[in-house]
């Protein structure tokens, strides 16, 4: 039995890794050619599989086939290097105002090993967020505080990424000459969310966060795995094909309305 750490999207044509809390729970048979998975670890699988975003950006597996030939796991690493700086940068803002019960989750691109080259024209950014229970005044005092890590770490991101050296040592520092961005902490997007506005709609955010491969950066209270646990009913409810909705429906009907049957293809 082996541990699975990333999955092929057949579909969209890529390679996507999933979240170290995910794939401790899914084991392969490379003989036999099986998968073996608890109903949770199925329902996160298939929201991933499914993902919004990923179906807009690669309708074909030809389109994401294409993309794979420009991710750069080396340049993913260094993104990684700078999300943990900018979540010791978030701790440190939220302990400072009072806050302890909080989480840190990356989640996006490079979440998902799918971080272009540093060279691409449209390069991949870090996007992280706070979840807890935090109010709107303190998710602004939050950004307030965190506003300098954020332009620090921007400019280090496009000084790398404008870097032309060919030897061990970078100078580019201190000689590449950076246009002023008009934002300055675009590399680096940072949402505050707070646990009540994750449940709503039948737990929009938290399931868009679960099919872009969140992965826990901070989260000593386990906020974000107990949210992914209430979050698996309805889950699974938007995970379902339209057939298993109509048989659903019908079942429904069956239970509430004893006697009636009503026909599937008037649904």
């Amino acid at each position: 039995m082996e541990r699975v750490t990333s999955i092929y999207l057949h579909e969209r044509g890529v390679l996507v890794d999933l979240p170290p809390q995910l794939a401790q729970n899914i084991f392969s048979d490379p003989d036999q050619g099986e998968f073996y998975m608890g109903e949770v670890e199925k329902q996160r699988l298939k929201a991933i599989l499914k993902d919004p975003i990923l179906k807009k950006r690669y309708p074909d597996y030809s389109d994401g086939d294409r993309y794979m030939d420009g991710v750069s796991p080396q340049w993913r690493d260094r993104l990684m290097g700078w999300s943990h700086e900018m979540t010791e940068a978030i701790k440190d803002a939220c302990l400072d105002i009072g806050i302890d019960r909080f989480g840190v989750i990356l989640h996006g691109s490079v979440a998902k090993n799918l971080a272009k080259q540093r060279t691409d024209a449209d390069p991949s950014n870090i996007d992280l967020a706070v979840i807890g229970d935090i109010s709107v005044d303190e998710g602004e005092e939050i950004k307030n505080i965190i506003r300098g890590a954020r332009e620090r770490i921007t400019t280090r991101i496009r000084v790398a990424e404008s870097c032309r050296c060919v030897g061990l040592r970078c100078v580019c520092a201190s000689e590449v000459s950076l246009s002023k961005p008009s934002n300055p902490i675009e590399r680096v997007g940072v949402l505050v969310q707070d646990i009540e506005t994750l449940r709503k709609n039948d737990y929009y955010q938290a399931r868009m966060f679960m099919s872009s491969c969140a992965r826990v950066m901070y989260d000593p209270f386990d906020l974000w795995k107990a949210l992914e646990l209430e979050a698996v009913p309805s889950m699974a409810k938007f995970n379902m094909t339209r057939a298993e909705r109509k048989r659903v429906m019908v079942e429904e009907n069956r239970q509430t309305v004893p006697g009636v049957l009503i026909p599937v293809g008037s649904f």
